[in-house]
């Protein structure tokens, strides 16, 4: 029997922070971000659907999980003129900012739904998760 495994407890907690804001972040742009109700019948529209934006937070929150993994694994990325921990910085802070502008950006007698105020709070815990990262260097 093999005594090598994953050992969750050698993870450090920004790394925990950082990628369970991440990958709640990828999962909630299938969520509904909008919804419209009339007349007793009410439509809902994803991340996904709300064009280019739900669209961004989705490459911004793959991005973050790749670069979570890859400083986990301690995989040296020598060509970037910048530390993992500061790529993942930026990209999770471009992240809240494309929220906030799905927020901002709002078609009229739209409302806003459940998924995009969980994409806001996953991508301030990336945010949040990516900060203690860049305070661990």
């Amino acid at each position: 029997m093999s005594t090598q495994g994953f050992d969750a407890s050698s993870v450090k907690r920004s790394t925990w922070v950082a990628g369970g804001g991440a990958v709640v972040l990828l999962l909630s742009t299938f969520f509904a971000w909008w919804k419209v109700s009339a007349l007793g019948f009410s439509v809902n529209a994803s991340g996904w659907d709300t064009g280019a934006l739900g669209k961004l937070v989705f490459l911004m929150a793959l991005i973050a999980i790749a670069l979570v993994i890859v400083d986990h694994q301690k995989i040296e990325l020598s060509w970037l003129p910048v530390q993992v921990p500061l790529v993942l910085m930026g990209a999770s802070i471009l992240a809240v900012l494309f929220v906030l502008m799905r927020f901002v950006d709002t078609p009229d007698h739209v409302d806003w739904a459940w998924g995009l105020y969980l994409a806001l709070i996953a991508s301030l815990v990336t945010a949040y998760g990516a900060f203690m990262k860049v305070q661990e260097m």
